[in-house]
């Protein structure tokens, strides 16, 4: 229930809600703005400059961590070190692949930046993600299957499968990393997500390194067509106002002390 209504909390399902309010009280000048605000609204949040005023500021505070920068900091082979990454969607039921589970979107860009990271650094990594709604496969499980077809060795690739959120996949790796030696992560994830996923994994005693990926911030001059809607454009900007809004809701719900034995 709380998912569904948090779907109308931001756009577009929240530009369609203020319209249809303003549908009811058409005959009203409040009827009439709000039609008028809704439509703007989502013509602006569907345009590129947009986009980049969401995005930069949650980009723009974790550079980019090549393979390259990591053996720089000799974390190459390290046995106190793995590579933590976090899912972000699942191709349900792919047809290419005989109705087996695949990754999409930011899941699949993801996996791919952690297989080059663990193959040219030979670290271990770990998946974390749940079940999501009727899956009958954990995401953390699915991520697990591609890095290895890409290459990283079935035994230095381990998998979380009970989280339902970010939160959760900084404790449950955490409880995972209990008995092992490991004291540092490398915690790849897409740039926008980065500034919560890292606020949890600290906020659990977790030393880690951000390694984000997936960009969406331009820095090419704007065209005319960067003031025209787009769909994909939209999906980035709704995307940031999730993350801003998650960064409010984890500071209000999860505001209290991490215990050493969570």
């Amino acid at each position: 229930m709380m998912q569904s209504l948090s779907i109308l909390m931001i756009p577009p399902g929240l530009f369609i809600v203020v319209g249809l309010l303003g549908c009811l009280f058409y005959r009203r000048k409040l009827g009439r703005l709000l039609i008028i605000g809704s439509f703007s609204c989502l013509w602006l949040m569907s345009t590129l400059p947009v986009q980049n005023f969401l995005t930069h500021s949650l980009e723009s505070q974790f550079s980019p961590l090549p393979a390259s920068s990591l053996k720089a900091q000799r974390f190459t082979g390290r046995h106190d070190t793995a590579i933590v990454v976090l899912g972000g969607g699942i191709y349900a039921k792919a047809p290419e692949f005989e109705g087996q589970h695949a990754l999409q979107g930011d899941a699949l860009m993801r996996t791919i930046y952690a297989a080059d990271l663990a193959k040219k650094t030979g670290l271990s990594v770990y998946t974390t993600g749940g079940k999501v709604g009727q899956m009958h496969e954990a995401e953390g499980v699915v991520m697990q299957r591609v890095l290895i077809k890409m290459g990283v060795h079935p035994k230095k690739v381990f998998a979380e499968i009970l989280s339902k959120n970010t939160w959760e996949n900084a404790r449950n790796i955490k409880a995972a990393f209990k008995h092992e030696r490991i004291k540092h992560i490398i915690l790849v994830t897409s740039a926008t997500h980065m500034a919560r996923a890292i606020d949890s994994f600290r906020r659990h005693g977790l030393d880690t390194t951000a390694a984000p990926c997936a960009y969406r911030t331009k820095h090419d001059s704007y065209q005319f067509r960067d003031f025209l809607p787009n769909a994909s454009i939209l999906q980035a900007s709704t995307q940031a106002l999730h993350e801003y809004f998650g960064l409010i809701w984890y500071q209000i719900h999860y505001d209290k002390p991490i215990l050493e034995d969570d």
